[in-house]
């Protein structure tokens, strides 16, 4: 096994190893820090020849707290040494996403692989598509015997800070516990422009292809009509002078946990998940020799939150992002009570295992 490789796998292992706490969805706050959990199309597509990323988000909100956990490794089949994206190539990932807690009844976990090719379509080399899938394993555990013990321990259920992935109507059953798990699969693009001022690039990924059977309670109909998740995203950024980039960036989550239907709250949870994510990003081009760069961002969920977020670059290398999530007005939007506060740390490698410069997509 190359060095590089091995390095990766035993520092994604190690990234693995110390997500504590029980952590598909459209609650984390930094969602491009992780972006194969937003589309399979993005694997590989960074500049080095390996990438590990560790992504932590404690969420609060009225009656319930929630840790969720992300850490993903992909690698590309093609590097060339100054060479941001070589002409035709493979990307492969593995991305581990995990949320739960102990005082909430729902927890799951995710493991997935994806697979993506990446070429230009023009001679100038200005225009590049992404074709990615990816094929997933989705375990999810239910348990209210805390709740049912009286033993002075509460346990919560909250969709706005669950991680979702499986259809759960505490109404529907008794059982106090119970678990499940299915396969998903889903296939994702992307189209990106480039020139020496200007960037624009607009992606889709569908989740859910085969109606996976993912209700907890495997109460599903006959003919599951579970709803696909759709997830756009699209970013636009031109450069201010030599030194600044200013970048905006977007990204529009549409989740059916349950069956085809366009109704919010009909059974008293959320049957149709959509969230949108807007904001701007100032962003230094040319860090020079400095040790540390410092980028800032401010987002918004749906203009119903407030995310600042700062990224922090040290030696060109380790790319650490942060943000606190701060809901705006709750008394009139109630499904926006949650306080996020994350953080991500990404690195690249190239084929000797050596850090390489950190540079945002």
């Amino acid at each position: 096994m190359k060095p590089a490789l091995l390095h990766s796998l035993r520092l994604f292992i190690a990234l693995l190893l110390v997500q504590v706490a029980a952590a598909q969805n459209p609650r984390l706050a930094l969602y491009d820090a992780s972006p194969l959990h937003v589309n399979p199309a993005f694997a590989g597509k960074f500049n080095g020849k390996y990438r590990v990323g560790a992504h932590v988000s404690s969420m609060s909100a009225d009656s319930a707290k929630m840790l969720h956990n992300n850490v993903m490794l992909d690698f590309r089949s093609k590097y060339e040494e100054g060479r941001r994206y070589p002409e035709n190539y493979f990307g492969l990932g593995l991305n581990y996403y995990r949320y739960g807690s102990n005082t909430s009844e729902l927890s799951a976990s995710f493991i997935s692989l994806s697979g993506a090719y990446h070429t230009y379509i023009d001679r100038r080399k200005r225009h590049a598509v992404d074709i990615g899938v990816q094929g997933a394993f989705a375990s999810g555990k239910l348990d209210r015997t805390p709740f049912r013990s009286g033993d002075g321990r509460r346990s919560y259920f909250d969709p706005e800070i669950s991680g979702g992935g499986f259809a759960y109507r505490a109404g529907d059953s008794d059982t106090p516990q119970v678990s499940h798990s299915y396969i998903d699969f889903s296939v994702g693009v992307n189209y990106a422009f480039r020139s020496n001022q200007f960037r624009f690039e607009s992606g889709l990924a569908m989740y859910h292809l085969f109606y996976p059977a993912n209700d907890i309670f495997q109460l599903d109909p006959d003919i599951p009509r579970l709803r696909h998740r759709g997830v756009f995203t699209m970013n636009f950024g031109f450069d201010l002078d030599e030194e600044h980039e200013l970048m905006f960036r977007s990204m529009y989550w549409a989740d059916g946990l349950f069956w085809l239907s366009r109704s919010f709250n009909d059974r008293g949870t959320d049957e149709y998940k959509v969230s949108a994510w807007a904001g701007l990003e100032l962003n230094k081009l040319n860090p020079g020799e400095k040790n540390l760069t410092v980028n800032y961002a401010l987002f918004t969920r749906s203009f119903r939150t407030v995310m600042p977020v700062v990224g922090v670059t040290y030696k060109k290398n380790y790319h650490l992002r942060a943000t606190y999530e701060q809901p705006m007005n709750s008394k009139n939007f109630s499904a926006y009570t949650a306080k996020r506060l994350e953080a991500a740390l990404i690195i690249t490698l190239n084929p000797k295992g050596r850090l390489t410069p950190y540079t945002e997509d």
